[in-house]
């Protein structure tokens, strides 16, 4: 395998763990990602593979635009579940509140 190939397994892995939301398998992943591609940037250097490091890394950086669009996504709708469920809990904290205020509302 080469070291191209093992920067795309790195990416298509890490985006796997953003879509299944898991966060720390993915920043993991990414911290290896970048080890192997600053290794890879050091081997082509000014050579003949210095075209195609340019490429990758265009195809790279428009990758990880779009799983920082799905994060962003991702992280607005559990800030909303999150609003919901405080909203939730306070409703009921204050029905129970009440019930022990009022016991005949419960028909006791």
């Amino acid at each position: 395998m080469s070291t191209l190939d093992d920067i795309i397994d790195l990416t298509v892995r890490v985006e796997d763990c953003v879509d299944a939301g898991d966060w720390t398998e993915a920043a993991a992943l990414d911290v290896q990602r970048v080890e192997v591609i600053g290794r890879y940037l050091n081997e082509v250097a000014d050579g003949p593979g210095q075209a195609a490091a340019a490429h990758m890394l265009r195809e790279l950086l428009a990758r990880n635009e779009l799983a920082m669009r799905k994060v962003q996504v991702m992280r607005e709708l559990i800030l909303e579940k999150s609003s919901e469920l405080k909203a939730s809990d306070k409703a009921v904290k204050a029905y129970v509140q009440h019930a022990s205020d009022n016991p005949a509302a419960l028909g006791g």
